[in-house]
């Protein structure tokens, strides 16, 4: 039986399937496991000490963080909070770890309340898909909500190290954080601009099918005036 020879060329669907040879625990603490990976690629690459950091609580569906974006009476609802690796204050919206057995949903409603006061309904919280915060390095997926808070609840500041003020803005205000520089967390513009063009998107087809209901009243009334 003649034996068939393999081309060194690799299939183009192959290309990207790297292969993890080793794995070694650097580290960990309460919430990470730190590791250096050896990864290799069909077409000879080869990295050592390949640095992951991975959350060590997962939801089923592979969820690690929450970040959701508080929307009260139409403002905007943001933290300002001490950030050791950056060494400064920054402005995120709250967000934080799953806990092992925990949905994403609960998870983000836990995690609003013990940051800023503020509690929401279920039906109130809308998802925003999800995103890979740092994907070079983090082995994370983070979840984004909005959660539309009735007006009138009382809001505050978590006493977690390192948070210092909770503060409610308008669409101008949070936009010109934007434009200023003074919101450079990914999770937290992503989690405005996707509730904004969520908002923006329903607002156009309330108003269209409005329109749509004033045409057939006037059709209508052309038609029993044709009669």
């Amino acid at each position: 039986m003649s034996s068939k020879r393999t081309s060194g060329a690799v299939k183009p669907r192959e290309r990207h399937r790297h292969v993890l040879e080793k794995r070694v625990h650097a580290c960990d603490n309460l919430l990470f496991n730190i590791y250096f990976d050896c990864i290799s690629s069909p077409a000879g690459e080869r990295v050592e000490r390949f640095l992951v950091v991975s959350p060590k609580h997962r939801s089923r569906a592979g969820i690690t963080g929450v970040a959701v974006l508080p929307v009260v009476d139409g403002r905007f609802g943001l933290l300002r909070l001490y950030r050791h690796p950056v060494a400064s204050d920054v402005w995120e919206v709250p967000r934080g770890f799953v806990d092992a057995g925990e949905s994403a949903a609960t998870a983000a409603l836990r995690e609003l309340e013990e940051e800023t006061g503020l509690s929401c309904r279920n039906s109130k919280l809308i998802p925003l898909g999800k995103i890979f915060p740092e994907a070079g390095i983090l082995s994370a997926q983070v979840a984004l909500f909005a959660a539309e808070v009735a007006p009138g609840k009382r809001v505050g500041v978590s006493a977690e190290f390192g948070h210092r003020e909770f503060r409610l803005m308008t669409r101008r205000e949070f936009e010109r954080k934007i434009e200023n520089g003074d919101i450079k967390d990914p999770t937290s513009l992503v989690a405005y601009y996707k509730y904004v063009g969520k908002f923006l998107g329903r607002a156009r087809r309330n108003t269209t099918g409005q329109g749509s209901q004033a045409t057939r009243k006037v059709t209508r009334k052309t038609r029993k005036g044709a009669r």
